[in-house]
């Protein structure tokens, strides 16, 4: 009587980790308008014939409870909440996946790459020591000795390619970043209300 044998099988090769070439960064909106009336006591009032079309990001906390303050004082009315994904590339491929068309990846490197230099640009012209006094002297050099003006020109080709290191905001700064676009008395009294919900037992 013929013996039936198994064939032993391969382990399975384990699959690598699926590798991907972009992400996205996915924030919360709501969406309505601002309310533009203002009363004889200087309140804000809920007329909807004096509106204005707008957005809040609603990401943090602090945003979300600052909005519901602008709601609270009748001085925005929300019609729907949006979450919004804007993709973020890791790598040439990345950019490349996103956006096939050359020049336009170009152009949108351009953008991104001017405003980076003219943010490093602000820092360094700016810059001032305890006195008060401005520290960047054209004449002058960096730490390895090569002059900052070439030709009588700052170039900031080294600003735009050296690594940028992205600051990581506390909730407050948040709030500030926030509020500016508020008037100074919404400013100054979502605020306040936001620290004294922090204060609350609870929170």
């Amino acid at each position: 009587m013929a013996t039936a044998t198994q064939t032993p099988q391969a382990p399975a090769t384990p699959q690598a980790p699926e590798t991907t070439n972009q992400t996205s960064e996915r924030t919360d909106y709501t969406v309505g308008y601002k309310l533009k009336e203002i009363k004889k006591d200087g309140s804000i009032g809920a007329d909807l014939a004096e509106k204005e079309a707008t957005f809040f990001e609603i990401g943090t906390e602090a945003e979300a409870l600052l909005v519901k303050g602008y709601v609270d004082q009748k001085a925005y009315a929300p019609s729907f909440t949006v979450t919004v994904s804007i993709p973020r590339a890791k790598n040439y491929a990345g950019i490349k996946e996103i956006c096939p068309d050359e020049e336009e990846a170009a152009a949108n490197f351009n953008r991104g790459a001017k405003q980076k230099a003219n943010n490093r640009l602000a820092a360094k012209l700016t810059a001032i020591d305890e006195d008060g006094n401005l520290l960047f002297d054209p004449a002058g050099s960096d730490k390895d000795g090569t002059p900052y003006l070439s030709n009588g020109v700052l170039d900031m080709t080294s600003e735009i390619a050296s690594p940028s290191r992205r600051k990581v905001l506390t909730e407050e700064e948040k709030l500030d970043r926030f509020l500016e676009q508020f008037p100074e008395a919404t400013r100054n009294m979502m605020k306040q209300a936001y620290l004294a919900s922090r204060q609350a037992p609870g929170a």
